[in-house]
């Protein structure tokens, strides 16, 4: 019990004074058809490649006085992911070994997302559906599971193929509790659609939200335009009772089942 502690305390002061290497900001550039028709909602972000993007910034950075915060955030976050990584390391060795004994192909998923200011950082998963569900380009994700495996499909239900995404907590990546993060194929559809969209990436994104505790799964611009009111609320109001409630709320839905996403 003490080894853990210290090597909690290591660990969240490693990453505290470690230097934040973020990948480029995000930002958009498009062929004039294709700008003109998200100008006009009408674009299929399975149409949208990264090689259509360059980088920018995209939002205004949170001003320095909130510095002290931050470290709270942080070393909370750092030891929350080593406690959940110690317990889970058990369950997503054995869930990888079905993922793989069922479908052919790795059993974990990488993917990449939109985070903090704009930055892209790969997201991890464990595989929940089969390693061709999106041959055809992005789609959009919801709760009936049509694409998943029968072992992805119980890991969605309750949540826990996000599981490796402590890694990105750790890694500074992402928090425990925030927005989720995007794809860059839907960023570059909803910034155009979605008024102040981009306040998202004012804050660093979760494993789980005020949005995914409060709502189903995002399926359509206007899934995604409900949920974004709920992340606005959340970065005006966070704090660590805040933050204690959504992790409350998100293990009743793993628990249960809930379909928040």
């Amino acid at each position: 019990m003490v080894a853990f502690v210290v090597f909690s305390f290591v660990a969240a002061v490693t990453a505290l004074v470690a230097a934040d290497q973020r990948a480029p900001a995000f930002g958009t550039r498009a062929r004039a058809g294709r700008a003109n028709a998200a100008a006009n909602g009408m674009l299929d972000p399975r149409l949208v490649s990264l090689s259509d993007l360059q980088f920018r910034p995209s939002a205004p950075v949170i001003a320095n006085g909130f510095r002290v915060w931050a470290i709270v955030e942080r070393f909370f976050d750092v030891v929350a992911a080593t406690i959940g990584i110690v317990i889970s390391a058990p369950f997503v060795a054995i869930a990888a070994i079905l993922i793989k004994m069922e479908t052919p192909g790795p059993a974990f998923y990488a993917q990449k997302r939109i985070g903090k200011d704009g930055s892209i950082f790969t997201i991890y998963k464990l595989r929940s559906m089969p390693v061709d569900a999106e041959e055809n380009g992005p789609q959009w994700d919801d709760h009936s599971n049509a694409r998943a495996t029968r072992i992805g499909s119980f890991l969605r239900r309750y949540h826990l193929d996000e599981l490796p995404q402590l890694y990105n907590v750790l890694r500074g990546d992402m928090r425990i509790v925030g927005p989720r993060p995007e794809r860059p194929e839907f960023v570059f559809v909803l910034d155009r659609l979605l008024p102040n969209y981009s306040l998202r990436h004012l804050v660093k994104p979760g494993i789980t939200g005020w949005a995914q505790v409060n709502f189903t799964y995002g399926a359509s611009v206007e899934d995604s335009y409900r949920k974004l009111k709920y992340d606005l609320y959340y970065i005006r109001k966070r704090s660590l009772l805040q933050d204690g409630l959504i992790i409350a709320l998100t293990f009743r839905a793993v628990l249960f089942g809930a379909p928040g996403k």
